[in-house]
């Protein structure tokens, strides 16, 4: 029996190597599987630690975890489909930044100046029709008892020494009983020293057939925007007739032709964006604000209604795998053009809801309101910034509730 002991131990020894010498002789996986190490866990308050997002340096050499990247590929390599990427968190604006922001109460609306004076329902309605236009390309823009006048803007194109330039057909239908006289469109006086050049110029049948427009007649105004550079003063239009008791309207809108008509959705990555909000170029030239967001985008779908809002019609290229402390805040971003043909990154942030136990400035408190939102713009332009913030504020709140008289 000793003996018989002996030859089992020292066949055991002897036992040739490869895939007969797995422990228990049972196990189908290769030597490279067998010998990984499972990644390290990350954290979900490290931010991605090697990012932008922390200025920590971790030491070189063999101590240092693989980063997250290298963890995915490596994930992906395996063929394991059940690995999902951890979201990157950026911390809540404190109530310090809050308070120190500009707070909006209301933007211009469409209608600067009319006489007589708009009602309120003429008001809301033009209003949401300028709203719908910033995202859409053809549309009604004002409408009152006797005449609807009708906006369609083709996509921008390059025109002379390279600059963007947008073209527009402005349409006026008379729609009331008695014909309508000395119909008149034309580009408003305060665009002078702007950022943007405005022509319109009536078609041949207008000018063949006089401006008096009779029922159910429609009239054309062809027009052309030249961009200068980033303007955040959308253009304006000065709109008259009279009817046939010499009554009549004199009324300045604002057009929806706004920088982000030159935009489009960002390509970056996810990591590539929070690199880029945290680069001293971009947080320098920071254009923020705190408005009050319409109720009637709040009672739609909450912070999703908003958010989608702020898209501006698929322009901003949304991140949601980018969040904040609080479940609240979105990530944006889209290219806006430069003359020499580059793309200029442009970046967006915003926060639902001011922080608890924040005072204004003048000690009222915001504690509590869900309804205030800070919007924060990034590029390394801040021409650019402060015009897509107007864009945004157009978007996100309620207009004047009266327009001044001319």
């Amino acid at each position: 029996q000793q003996q018989q002991q002996q030859q089992q131990q020292q066949q055991g020894l002897e036992r040739p190597r490869g895939t007969g010498n797995r422990p228990y002789g049972s196990s189908t996986l290769g030597r490279s599987q067998t010998s990984l190490v499972p990644p390290p866990s990350v954290n979900q308050f490290d931010e991605l630690a090697g990012s932008a997002l922390s200025s920590f340096a971790g030491p070189s050499g063999d101590d240092v975890a693989p980063s997250l990247s290298s963890r995915l590929s490596s994930r992906h390599r395996l063929g394991t489909d059940n690995y999902q990427e951890r979201p990157l968190v950026l911390p809540c604006s404190p109530p310090e930044v809050w308070r120190r922001t500009p707070r909006i109460a209301r933007p211009p609306g469409a209608i600067v100046s009319q006489t007589p004076p708009a009602h309120r329902l003429s008001l809301e309605r033009t209003n949401g029709n300028f709203q719908n236009l910033m995202v859409s390309s053809e549309g009604p823009l004002y409408e009152d008892h006797n005449i609807l006048m009708e906006l369609s803007v083709l996509p921008y194109r390059k025109g002379e020494m390279g600059r963007p330039c947008v073209d527009f057909e402005i349409g006026i239908l008379n729609r009331s009983s008695n014909s309508v006289h000395e119909v008149r469109l034309q580009a408003a006086d305060s665009m002078r020293g702007s950022q943007c050049k405005m022509q319109i110029q009536p078609s041949t049948d207008v000018r063949a057939g006089g401006n008096t427009l009779r029922k159910q007649q429609r009239i054309c105004f062809r027009g052309q925007l030249d961009v200068i550079g980033p303007f955040d003063a959308v253009p304006q239009v000065d709109l008259s007739y009279l009817l046939p008791d010499n009554l009549g309207l004199q009324a300045r809108l604002r057009l929806p032709l706004a920088i982000t008509r030159l935009m489009s959705p960002a390509q970056l990555e996810a990591k590539s964006l929070v690199e880029l909000w945290n680069a001293p170029d971009f947080g320098h030239s920071e254009v923020s604000v705190v408005c009050t967001v319409r109720g009637s985008l709040l009672n739609k779908n909450g912070p999703f209604a908003v958010w989608k809002s702020m898209e501006l019609g698929d322009t901003f290229r949304c991140y949601p795998s980018i969040t904040d402390d609080s479940g609240r805040g979105v990530m944006l971003a889209a290219s806006y053009p430069e003359r020499s043909g580059s793309a200029l990154d442009v970046l967006v942030r915003g926060e639902l809801g001011a922080p608890s136990h924040l005072e204004k400035k003048n000690g009222s408190s915001l504690s509590g309101e869900e309804t205030a939102c800070r919007v924060a713009v990034r590029s390394p332009s801040h021409p650019v910034n402060r015009a897509v913030a107007q864009v945004l504020l157009d978007m996100l709140c309620d207009a004047p509730e009266s327009a001044a008289a001319a």
